[in-house]
């Protein structure tokens, strides 16, 4: 049996409606992938995921506006799942502000940001932050690393450029792991200079 919806009408309009249908089709299509790579990498709500290092079963709950709370037995197993919820959310601003803080910037978007990035290493946020690591106790220094593992163990179970977020999906982007003491703290450091400028008005050195 053939199926020719068009064939009551003039070759003229034939033609024109198979064009119209076939663009139609495209756009649908289209569409719809760009819909599945965008939630693709939202963060799973409900149910339950497997975190490797927890000693405990860790409970995420989210309010009306998804903001997480989390509950947890341990101060490992809180820092851990917060880091790993914290990039379920947004890794991409993450992996943004600790390029941006450590002047690595160029690494993303090549020569247009370089001159960005000499400002930075100028004004030397992640050196500070390093002599900084140095300084903090033994229960700080955990907490940090639990975060990373939490921030690494995501990554790993997200490799996909579209599995991280639409922007790397975008600009089809690779991640090296997440380090606790030295990309948390940067990124504290450069934090509390924003907001030591916002404050006083004196520049951010």
């Amino acid at each position: 049996m053939r199926i020719a919806p068009f064939a009551r009408f003039p070759r003229p309009l034939r033609w024109g409606a198979r064009v119209l249908t076939a663009v139609l089709v495209l756009a649908i299509v289209l569409a719809g992938v760009g819909v599945w790579t965008v939630r693709r990498s939202f963060p799973q709500l409900d149910g339950e995921l497997r975190l490797p290092g927890l000693s405990a079963k860790v409970t995420v709950l989210r309010d009306g506006h998804g903001i997480p709370q989390i509950y947890a037995d341990n101060p490992q197993d809180l820092f851990r799942a917060q880091g790993y919820v914290h990039a379920q959310d947004r890794f991409w601003e993450m992996d943004f502000r600790r390029k941006t803080t450590a002047g690595r910037l160029s690494e993303l978007f090549g020569t247009s940001t370089l001159d960005v990035d000499k400002v930075v290493r100028t004004l030397g946020w992640r050196r500070t932050a390093e002599r900084e690591v140095s300084l903090l106790g033994p229960g700080t220094r955990q907490a940090l690393d639990d975060y990373a593992a939490g921030v690494n163990a995501w990554m790993g179970q997200h490799r996909g450029f579209a599995d991280k977020s639409l922007e790397y999906a975008v600009l089809k982007l690779t991640n090296g792991s997440y380090c606790g003491t030295r990309d948390v703290a940067q990124a504290l450091e450069a934090a509390t200079c924003r907001l030591r400028s916002a404050t006083t008005g004196s520049p951010m050195v």
